[in-house]
């Protein structure tokens, strides 16, 4: 339970009642008997949109505000994320042959991570949630003997209530709620978070939220705190049935909620408040100290998100915001009641011959200035409490920050911030959700678009907070979490896109990710057509046995291994392919005759009990004895035949095809030649529309893998995509693998250069978005275009400054900001690192400029450190 230690010097002590007595789903129930529900509001990207974007933001978060005519209070908490149970609970999830190796890679990145995110100030580690808490109001006696039913209810009601309430002073009965009213309230409920979610993304809160938001404040700065709520099951102050006067009741023990303010505060310095907490075997104390808002003046939009700002400050900021609606009608009669006082106030001072003081001259046209505005606006007004509150483990550093806070807030927009003294201990309380404003020394009169310009929710997190790391993000450079699993668990797709010019770093992340999902219990398949990944099995040591290079040739032992009719198990998935592949190479339309010959071809040889492509070309010669146009299809294709790594495709009928028991599958194809991107698909030569009908069987071959089993996520991964997209047939085929992924526990992550590349349903269902370095205006602005961005000067040269390693990403959650790929261990920058010789060796020269460099020395640590792991887990075994 929250206490006040003693001071060593006399000070004022503040007693006061904890204001929440009892809460359940997401209704909080105070001490003053009134009922609150808590939302979570998503977060949204705000940094990267156009000024008229911003502004119709403006529009819909006045719009919301505007809906809400009683009382309200946002918090705005940045929430520590917790590194190591992250990891616990990312190595629970790995399986899988490969997960000793999994669990020794999350070991590494951990510490990795401990170092480099865990700062003192831990702002890089923390991500912002936003709540809005709405007041319900009393349902009026008309609506409840609608909804609950009978007037009978009303007159019981009104003779219990002055009895319950007598009985609740003098403590002789348990506290209890009529189970009709709570009835009422929930109907409420539902009609304000109909109301709201119309025009804000919400979320309902629930008894764990309640639980979170009432623990983490006496926690805050030491530890995310543990709740008894789980992951399967929320936790809740018990209650029990009762009945009063013939009414349904229930009762409960608000000690039960008081427990969660368990915690040691010292209020004794009058400018800060300290919490000790026992934790992790020791006690711990963090320093607290609370600022309000003494000036708001007006400020224009875009550019002065006032509340937004906090949020990107270089340490933790957590903001309370509390509100009471004045609406239009009854601010203008006590603004009229207001302006007649001053008015005869200055009647009285000139009737006495005197000067009229200046400050009394500046409250009388004031007041005339606002009566003309409410007038205009008719809008309501915010009588709003803004409490900013900040920590730290160092006294020196808590001051050093206060400064900045209130430098930035000056600098920012004149806004004045004051470190009240005294008021620390009730300025603590305001972060309590639900809770009364305990401090009205610093109220700002608002119209509901000065709060709406705050951008309370704006973020620049990225990624899903569940997987593996891969990067940072945003001017705090804030960790990025991938797991593709994840997505298709919230039904999101786990698909993702990659495109951008060369040497910008396509490969490396594209193969991160594919490793990632390998080591954690997935099966990975990459399409590698330039062959640039034939060293990984020396490279990657840690894969031995779960790592394959089938390189695709065109000796004997490989054979048919991308015929349709021996790779594909489905009769009618084959033959379908087979279908693509003839139709492609003989350049033959859909609507044709020469069709219709090589569909009855495919259909006969289907039925046969030893099908494979070869013998469609010998059908197409026995159809074309009779029918000619037959005879030059079946040419035409024996052409591509004779071509080296043609038999791949044309086998001779033995049952050989790919492996798919590894964790990691590259699959290469020799003398494999894809078109320049530029080049017009009616001048391809024939080794070249021979290396796309390839493609097409490989496309078929990533179907049959991502269903291979639902039970393990399966990722394909095709690079240098960009020639098969440009065909119906190779969208189609991409958007299948794409579509049904989700549903078979898997995905498709496709590199090409355009964004044009994903068109259609491709674009629609792809998950996340990788966007490289460009410097060509046109795809610069088709890249904006498929990110959903307008194409506005600072995105165009956002894209055009990218750094090596750096891209635009869009994640499952629409959220979009500049990713700088981390791939953290040396051996696998250098496994995936696909630039010429030359070229890696001159950038190694300059260590400086190499952000990979720096981690050399963090690599050999972590091998010793391996080493010696390895020795105690031995020396435990033979014990």
């Amino acid at each position: 339970m929250a206490s006040l230690l003693e001071a060593k010097k006399s000070v004022n002590k503040l007693s006061i009642e904890f204001p929440l007595a009892y809460f359940e789903q997401n209704l909080l129930y105070t001490q003053n008997k009134e009922f609150w529900a808590v939302y979570e509001i998503s977060s949204y990207i705000y940094d990267h949109l156009s000024d008229q974007q911003k502004i119709d933001r403006l529009i819909t978060n006045t719009a919301v505000l505007s809906l809400l005519t009683e009382k309200f209070h946002i918090l705005w908490l940045p929430k520590n994320h917790d590194i190591r149970k992250h990891h616990e609970n990312l190595k629970n999830r790995t399986s899988g042959p490969l997960k000793k190796w999994a669990v020794q890679h999350i070991n590494s990145m951990e510490e990795y991570l401990q170092n480099n995110y865990n700062t003192i100030d831990g702002v890089n580690n923390s991500s912002y949630k936003a709540y809005i808490v709405v007041h319900l109001p009393k349902t009026d006696d008309k609506e409840l003997i609608e909804q609950i039913g009978g007037i009978v209810l009303e007159l019981k009601k009104a003779v219990l209530h002055p009895k319950r309430a007598m009985e609740n002073i003098m403590a002789l009965n348990e506290p209890e709620i009529f189970e009709h009213e709570y009835q009422s309230y929930l109907i409420r409920e539902k009609q304000i978070y109909d109301r709201l979610s119309r025009r804000l993304k919400i979320t309902r809160g629930t008894s764990a939220t309640s639980e979170w938001l009432i623990k983490r404040n006496f926690w805050w700065g030491i530890a995310d705190p543990d709740l008894r709520s789980t992951e399967t099951e929320n936790w809740a102050p018990n209650k029990t049935k009762g009945n009063r006067g013939g009414l349904a009741t229930f009762m409960y023990d608000p000690r039960q909620v008081l427990t969660l303010s368990e915690a040691i505060v010292d209020c004794s310095s009058s400018r800060r408040v300290s919490i000790s907490q026992f934790h992790d075997g020791e006690e711990k104390v963090i320093y607290h100290a609370y600022l309000a808002l003494s000036d708001l003046p007006p400020l224009d939009i875009p550019g002065r998100e006032w509340l937004y700002s906090a949020a990107t400050l270089p340490f933790p900021v957590q903001m309370s915001i509390k509100v009471e609606v004045l609406e239009a009608r009854e601010a203008l009669m006590k603004l009229g009641r207001k302006r007649m006082d001053i008015d005869n106030q200055v009647k009285n001072v000139q009737e006495a011959g005197a000067t009229v003081p200046l400050d009394l001259q500046e409250k009388q046209e004031g007041a005339v200035f606002l009566e003309d505005e409410y007038k205009k606006r008719k809008n309501p007004t915010f009588i709003t409490h803004v409490t900013f509150g900040i920590c730290h483990t160092d006294i020196h550093m808590l001051k050093s920050n206060i400064k900045i806070l209130q430098d930035h807030f000056k600098d920012f927009g004149n806004i004045q911030v004051e470190l009240p003294g005294g008021d620390q201990w009730l300025l603590f309380n305001d972060f309590i959700p639900a809770s009364p404003r305990y401090v009205s020394d610093y109220i700002q009169r608002i119209p509901p678009e000065t709060l709406a310009a705050g951008m309370v929710g704006a973020t620049q997190e990225l990624g899903d907070g569940k997987g593996f790391y891969i990067g940072y993000t945003g001017s705090l450079e804030q960790p990025v979490y991938v797991d593709l699993r994840h997505a298709s668990q919230i039904n999101r797709s786990p698909s993702f896109s990659i495109h951008g010019t060369l040497g910008g770093g396509k490969s490396v992340l594209m193969n991160l990710l594919g490793y990632l999902n390998s080591i954690s219990g997935g099966k990975t398949l990459i399409f590698d057509p330039k062959a640039e990944r034939s060293h990984w099995p020396d490279a990657l040591p840690e894969l031995e046995g779960q790592i394959q290079v089938a390189t695709l040739s065109a000796n004997e032992e490989d054979i048919g291994k991308l015929d349709p009719f021996l790779m594909l198990s489905n009769i009618e998935d084959a033959k379908e392919a087979a279908m693509d592949i003839l139709t492609y190479l003989a350049s033959v339309a859909t609507n044709s005759i020469e069709y219709t010959y090589i569909s009855r071809a495919v259909t006969k040889v289907a039925e046969e009990p030893n099908p494979y492509l070869t013998k469609c070309i010998y059908e197409l010669m026995e159809i074309g004895k009779t029918r000619p146009a037959a005879a030059v299809v079946a040419e035409a294709l024996l052409s591509f035949q004779n071509l080296s790594f043609a038999k791949l495709l044309f086998g001779s009928g033995e049952q050989k095809t790919l492996s798919m028991d590894n964790a990691l599958n590259i699959m290469q194809i020799q003398n494999l030649k894809m078109p320049p991107v530029e080049k017009d698909p009616k001048n391809y030569s024939l080794i070249e529309k021979m290396s796309i009908a390839a493609m097409y069987s490989i496309g078929r071959f990533m179907d049959k893998f991502i269903e291979f089993n639902r039970a393990i996520f399966t990722l394909a991964e095709m690079d240098e995509a960009w020639a098969i997209l440009r065909t119906q047939i190779g969208k189609e085929m991409v958007d299948r693998g794409v579509r049904t992924g989700r549903s078979q526990n898997g995905g498709v992550g496709v590199a090409s250069q355009n964004a044009t590349d994903y068109s259609g349903d491709i674009a629609g269902n792809i998950g996340m978005k990788f966007a490289f370095r460009d410097s060509d205006t046109k795809k610069i602005k088709d890249t904006l275009s498929y990110f959903g961005l307008e194409h506005t000067k600072e995105n165009m040269n956002l894209i055009k400054n990218l750094e090596n390693g750096q891209c635009l990403m869009q994640d499952i959650y629409g959220r979009v900001g500049v990713l700088t790929v981390d791939v953290v261990f040396q051996h696998l920058f250098d496994c995936f690192d696909t630039r010429p010789p030359e070229q890696a060796g001159m950038e190694e020269e300059q260590e400086e400029e190499n952000e990979f460099a720096i981690l050399e020395r963090f690599q050999k640590y972590v091998d010793e450190t391996s080493s010696d792991e390895e020795g105690l887990r031995d020396g435990d075994e033979d014990a």
